[in-house]
């Protein structure tokens, strides 16, 4: 999917300057890669853990070891 980092600030309701701000954090901490027209998810869980307790939300294990966003049930 083609996104603009302004398109992709939208879909999370910031501002593009702070959109590139955190994806250059996350890629920092080697949870990213960014390269020109392309953002490479390193380490889903990890980023998912981070940017949930960003949002003071938990995050959740589910089958696969995949990490789910919510509150728990």
């Amino acid at each position: 999917m083609a996104l603009t980092y302004e398109q992709l600030a939208a879909l999370d309701g910031t501002f593009r300057e702070t959109c590139t701000k955190v994806l250059r954090d996350y890629a920092d901490h080697g949870l990213l890669r960014l390269a020109r027209g392309r953002i490479t998810v390193m380490a889903r869980q990890l980023l998912m853990a981070k940017r949930a307790s960003e949002r003071g939300r938990s995050v959740r294990t589910v089958s696969g070891g995949l990490a789910t966003l919510g509150k728990p049930e």
